[in-house]
């Protein structure tokens, strides 16, 4: 498939979109390469459309990649009867003991379910690929 400037010049406005409302909008970066907008995407077009593929492959392309959290759900099985039930989470509680504090948090999360979502990242930054 080949691919045109228009293509690139939606899937960047589609993309922008995205990024500006993800929880940490890398509103600087955008800027940046909007400066240079045909150029990036001609950059970009030129190594989609070529034929080597080596930069696919490329961690100076494609970044690395960080787990954002997502969601945190609460375990809906059996409470264990010496635990208490509450209907609300203590958000509250300070531990002055950090060993306390990391069984707290191992307990709290032993009967939750985290959700997470992979977020590619260039240079420990969100940034727009070129």
């Amino acid at each position: 498939m080949s691919w045109t400037m228009n293509q690139l010049t939606l899937a960047w406005r589609k993309a922008k979109v995205d990024l500006y409302y993800s929880t940490n909008p890398p509103l600087f970066v955008i800027a940046d390469y909007e400066a240079d907008l045909i150029a990036n995407l001609q950059g970009l077009q030129a190594r989609l459309n070529g034929a080597d593929e080596a930069w696919i492959e490329d961690t100076g392309f494609l970044g690395t990649w960080t787990l954002a959290p997502k969601a945190i759900k609460p375990w809906t099985g059996k409470q264990p009867k010496d635990q208490p039930t509450s209907s609300k989470q203590d958000t509250t509680l300070i531990f002055a003991d950090p060993a306390k504090d990391f069984k707290s948090v191992r307990d709290w999360f032993n009967q939750h379910m985290a959700h997470a979502r992979k977020v590619l990242t260039k240079g420990g930054k969100h940034e727009p690929w070129t």
